[in-house]
């Protein structure tokens, strides 16, 4: 499965406050990518700071996706296989 982005697309990060989410989201602001949130259960309603852009953070992936509307989530669980992620995501994403 593949997850094709355009200059438009709206990406949330989940786990955006942990050090592999972190890594991965300064990458994709580094290429152009329009994160407009990220997920994390126990700093829900916080903020990270990436360079001088601002990205807040929800508990849910539910909750982000209804905020922002993005258009594609991205995962930095570093304890699944590329796999798992797609298949978790594609769960979340037909739930809504």
């Amino acid at each position: 499965m593949s997850i094709y982005l355009n200059k438009d697309s709206k990406v949330i990060v989940q786990g955006i406050t942990g050090g592999e989410g972190t890594k991965h989201t300064a990458l994709m602001l580094k290429a152009g990518t329009n994160i407009v949130g990220g997920v994390n259960a126990r700093k829900a309603g916080t903020t990270v700071l990436h360079g001088d852009q601002e990205i807040n953070v929800y508990g849910t992936v539910k909750e982000a996706w209804r905020k922002p509307a993005p258009t594609s989530p991205s995962s930095s669980f570093r304890r699944h296989s590329p796999r798992t992620l797609l298949l978790k995501l594609s769960k979340q994403a037909s739930a809504w």
